[in-house]
């Protein structure tokens, strides 16, 4: 999945976007939401959704992360954040 992930986003950075994107994760081991926005986007999109028992974790910044789907299966309170989003 990494490879995959790798070769069709590339190193691109979140800074390198037109578009801003946050990716939402869940903290295995805390159970926190984590928003990610910066940083190398592939990672933040592997880490995003990775499923507990069908995927490995994903280890970012020193958290393991899972699918954010756990926490927020619906992230409009990040797009509402960003300001990507009208009440």
């Amino acid at each position: 999945m990494e490879n995959l992930l790798k070769s069709g986003i590339g190193e691109v950075e979140f800074s390198d976007l037109r578009i801003p994107l946050a990716c939402v994760a869940t903290n295995i081991v805390s159970g926190e939401e984590v928003v990610i926005k910066e940083g190398v986007v592939w990672k933040a999109v592997r880490a995003s959704f990775s499923p507990p028992v069908m995927v490995a974790v994903t280890k970012w910044q020193g958290k393991y992360l899972v699918d954010g789907a756990l926490v927020n299966p619906v992230p409009v309170n990040v797009l509402r954040e960003m300001g990507q989003t009208s009440s």
